[in-house]
């Protein structure tokens, strides 16, 4: 698809190319690819988004070659840059969980340049946008590094928490497969005739000692009233002849 050749162009987007520096990416692609003109200006229309999809569609008449549409967008886009909505962007920024470490660093650090900040201040933004704050108090201190030297320590740190979470999701993993395994044992046994018939034969037998328990347990009970029952009648016979001897 055209879209993973060419950037997308969204003027409402402050971190986003401008005109001039986009138009540039589709000339540098367009010489590479050797794309006529009429074939640059297609593609080019399809990576519109935004306020430039309106703008193309309420000038499609006037546009009828790449040039037109070149020097028309630049007019209508000049290279003014929203400092305020590019920082505003960079303050709410945070590195997401999918995202690696080169990426964001190159995200944070192109809106940055737009905004004219020093390496201090891009390096404060990429600490901020970071969530893990053991990393960050690891980062605090090397704000003198230059910026690339920067860029080796935190992908030096985020390899490390990288590594953690991939070893916590291998030993889950494993321990899920091994659970797996025992399962698929048990179901293929039981598959098997033979062998189905002693699993079968092991659960009744355990059936079975379960009821000769309650039954002996039952038993036992029974019995222990028989013996209390006929103590009870011999103490009475005693005491009836006591009784009889004394009236005498």
């Amino acid at each position: 698809e055209i879209q993973s050749i060419l950037p997308k162009f969204d003027p409402s987007d402050p971190t986003g190319n401008t005109a001039r520096e986009w138009l540039h990416k589709v000339e540098v692609k367009s010489r590479l690819y050797q794309w006529d003109q009429h074939q640059k200006l297609t593609y080019a229309v399809m990576c519109l988004e935004g306020p430039a999809r309106e703008w193309y569609e309420m000038n499609l008449e006037e546009i009828n070659d790449w040039d037109v549409f070149r020097d028309l967008l630049m007019k209508y886009y000049p290279d003014d840059v929203d400092v305020a909505g590019i920082l505003t962007q960079l303050g709410n920024k945070k590195r997401s969980a999918t995202q690696s470490i080169d990426d964001y660093f190159n995200e944070v650090v192109k809106a940055c340049k737009r905004a004219k900040l020093d390496e201090k201040g891009i390096k404060q933004y990429l600490i901020q946008g970071i969530e893990e704050e053991v990393i960050k108090m690891q980062l605090l201190p090397q704000m003198e590094k230059p910026l690339y030297d920067f860029l080796q320590l935190m992908r030096m740190l985020d390899g490390g928490r990288t590594q953690k979470v991939e070893d916590k999701k291998g030993e889950s993993s494993k321990a899920t497969e091994q659970d797996k395994d025992v399962l698929d044992h048990r179901e293929r046994e039981k598959q098997r005739p033979d062998i189905a018939d002693n699993i079968n034969h092991e659960e009744n037998c355990v059936d079975l000692e379960e009821e000769w328990t309650s039954e002996d347990g039952s038993d036992e009970t029974e019995g222990e009233n028989s013996s209390m029952s006929e103590q009870e009648d011999t103490t009475g016979h005693e005491t009836e002849e006591s009784c009889s001897n004394d009236t005498e």
